[in-house]
């Protein structure tokens, strides 16, 4: 049975495997992890680079929207 596209809170659904934005899923029933290609126009970065940054250059952070 296909699942219908549901809007999900990305916060419990991202993965930290490094340095890409990985999100938990199903295929045919079954868990997988899939690569996020946002397709921003704007620079992406995992929580471990944005760390990694300087604190007194790093920029602010907003709350991200939701993927459906």
């Amino acid at each position: 049975m296909r699942r219908a596209p549901e809007e999900v809170d990305i916060d419990r659904r991202l993965c930290d495997l490094g340095d890409g934005l990985y999100v938990k899923g199903f295929v045919n029933e079954k868990p997988i992890i899939f690569s996020l290609e946002t397709g921003a126009s704007r620079t992406i970065i995992s929580t471990r680079v944005y760390q990694r940054l300087p604190e007194e250059s790093r920029p602010s952070l907003s709350n991200g929207g939701k993927f459906v």
